[in-house]
């Protein structure tokens, strides 16, 4: 897959992802957590092109435990940082519910 390829698939898959997510937070008992799913969104999406072109760098390697490694690293890293990301926003915010969490995991589930 080309960086533009990747690029326009990103861009595709955020343009419905945005529009699905207009659609719950319409409804009152999500409509709070506009924030958390925007920064979701832009954390999943810098952490995806990171991702992406780390993944291409070390596709092309010799060593072909690089690519596998870079793979682990960044499945591992991407709950580590979800779970922070989650336990930051509700010792921040102190959401009365736990309705966030809907509109989250499916912006995880995405990513």
């Amino acid at each position: 897959m080309t960086s533009q390829q990747f690029l326009t698939h990103l861009l595709i898959l955020n343009f419905c992802l945005v529009l699905l997510l207009a659609f719950i937070h319409s409804f009152p008992a999500f409509a709070n957590y506009w924030d958390l799913s925007i920064l979701s969104i832009v954390f999943y999406i810098l952490l995806s092109v990171l991702m992406f072109f780390f993944g291409k760098k070390t596709a092309k390697n010799k060593n072909a435990n690089d690519f596998s490694q870079v793979v682990f690293l960044s499945i591992i890293g991407k709950m580590f940082l979800t779970v922070v990301l989650v336990v930051l926003y509700f010792k921040i915010k102190q959401p009365m519910d736990r309705n966030f969490l809907l509109p989250f995991f499916l912006i995880y589930l995405t990513y």
